[in-house]
């Protein structure tokens, strides 16, 4: 049975719209596509494969930068992002329009720990983070503790356990929002973008929350493997 351009894998239909987003379904060669969808599943990452492929890809998501709040900053530059997006290849950035590096509302600044946001169908959000170090009242989770940790964050509590101060040495906090955040919610686009669906959530919160974690951690692996540049 012929496959049409629908039924090719993601990393091929997303590689082959970014490249050129106005063409006709039927423009180009099908076996090669086939080939190209064939060695994408052999190798078993889409980063690899697709980060080397050619032509380059010269359509993105437009990343926009919002100027923080007193107290705050956006620990990860336009340039960083773009990276994450160039390394993880077309798979991350297929039906996605646009990254913003947002201020954080009101609301949102009384929700601890708040990384990201993904607004379906074509939007994430990158939330301004506080200046560290974090002074939080109480002591931070065992979970949590062993999250920013393993990050790189400094977790350091006073003698009665009242208060936790956390900090992030370096680059610490970019790649923290970066890997535990972008990622994240890369992976909430891809289900959504995957099924077709618009804002419509098309599976369980857990479901959800599961799959994207799992892209994130994934795809983590490989970049801190693959490239010390990103």
């Amino acid at each position: 049975m012929s496959r049409s351009k629908h039924t090719d894998p993601r990393a091929v239909r997303a590689k082959r719209r970014l490249i050129s987003p106005r063409a006709h379904r039927s423009e180009g060669d099908l076996s090669q596509r086939h080939q190209i969808g064939r060695t994408l599943k052999e190798a078993g990452s889409l980063s690899t494969v697709e980060r080397d492929a050619q032509p380059q890809v010269t359509k993105w998501p437009q990343i926009t930068v919002r100027r923080p709040n007193a107290g705050y900053f956006h620990p990860a530059s336009r340039n960083r992002v773009q990276s994450i997006l160039e390394t993880v290849g077309p798979s991350a950035a297929y039906g996605l329009k646009s990254i913003e590096l947002a201020r954080l509302t009101e609301t949102d600044q009384s929700k601890s720990g708040l990384l990201a946001r993904y607004l379906a169908p074509d939007r994430i959000i990158l939330f301004e983070q506080q200046l560290p170090p974090w002074h939080l009242v109480g002591k931070l989770a065992s979970a949590d503790t062993e999250l920013v940790e393993k990050s790189g964050a400094q977790v350091i509590w006073s003698n009665d356990a009242s208060a936790s101060t956390v900090d992030w040495p370096g680059n610490t906090l970019g790649d923290f929002l970066l890997f535990e955040g972008l990622l994240h919610e890369i992976g909430h686009h891809i289900l959504q973008h995957e099924a077709r669906a618009d804002s419509r959530r098309i599976a369980r919160t857990k479901d959800h929350e599961t799959f994207a974690a799992l892209f994130a951690a994934r795809t983590r692996r490989e970049l801190q493997t693959g490239s010390s540049s990103v």
